[in-house]
């Protein structure tokens, strides 16, 4: 059997489709970006939730003063939650956009950016 110059008894290999990026420095730049939104989503999320379990405890308190009390500093837990994750994003943004203007970024806004030594 003669085959042409590009033909193989198995057939044409080709590598997989680059999905994440060629670079090891760009796949862990993308998976650290994705870790710190994620983290910062959920943490989001759990203060809410918890704000909400305060508001429904309130609620149900019955007019008991203990119990009108721990809802009180629930939902004043859940809310210093909620300005520091505000506080944490805007602190992230000022260091990335403002102070370095996108030369630095750790993540939040653009993907993380590994230091490449020159060759």
């Amino acid at each position: 059997m003669i085959l042409a110059d590009n033909e193989e008894i198995i057939g044409k290999i080709t590598p997989p489709v680059k999905r994440w990026g060629g670079d090891v420095g760009e796949i862990l730049s993308k998976i650290g970006s994705f870790g710190l939104r994620l983290f910062l989503i959920i943490v989001g999320i759990v203060a809410f939730i918890y704000l909400l379990r305060g508001g429904l405890d309130w609620i149900i308190s019955g007019g008991d003063k203990e119990k009108i009390t721990a809802a009180r500093n629930t939902i004043t837990h859940a809310i210093v939650g909620l300005i520091l994750i505000f506080v944490v994003v805007a602190g992230i943004y000022m260091i990335e956009k403002l102070l370095f203007g996108g030369q630095l970024c750790l993540g939040l806004f653009c993907a993380i950016k590994f230091p490449v030594s020159a060759p």
